[in-house]
């Protein structure tokens, strides 16, 4: 792992919640952004939210609904899908502005609805919904990117530690 980080912070694997954690981005979704995670789920037969802001009528998340499905959310709608994650097993999640939901490159939700302006902030392992986070995830986070329509990188989160607190 090649450390492109200050240098009070040192890269790690992945950044791991038990479900009481979250990390908010402090970014807010806007038309026609783009997203991927790459993540190891760690409860499958739970509700649980990977990540999202939501509005009350707009907004963009990922979670697993109570049947352990995954669930996707654009705007207003939240679409299930069929697909289980497997405990322990990494999958990489991606909404493609205007193309849809894909896991690991194959298309699971082919809604090519464009997001919208939305008043939360991104949250990780959870989702923030009128300023509240509700169903935090239990996962272990490998990657986060957020870019805007022009394909420009806005985050990209690094999972890392402070040298301090080693």
């Amino acid at each position: 792992m090649a450390n492109n980080l200050p240098i009070e912070y040192q890269e790690v694997k992945y950044l791991q919640s038990s479900g009481t954690q979250f990390i908010d981005t402090g970014v807010k979704n806007t038309a026609n952004d783009s997203y991927e995670i790459e993540f190891i789920p760690l409860i499958v037969n739970d509700t649980q939210r990977y990540f999202g802001g939501l509005g009350s009528t707009t907004g963009i998340g990922l979670g697993l609904r109570n049947d352990g499905n995954i669930m996707v959310f654009v705007g207003t709608w939240n679409y299930p899908t069929n697909i289980k994650p497997t405990i322990n097993q990494k999958i990489k999640v991606e909404y493609r502005s205007g193309s849809g939901w894909y896991l690991d490159n194959t298309l699971i939700d082919n809604d090519a609805s464009s997001t919208t302006e939305n008043s939360q902030n991104i949250i990780l392992f959870s989702v923030s919904y009128n300023n509240q986070k509700y169903y935090p995830s239990s996962m272990k986070l490998y990657s986060y990117k957020h870019k805007d329509q022009s394909g420009n990188l806005i985050r990209n989160m690094i999972p890392s530690s402070s040298h301090l607190l080693l």
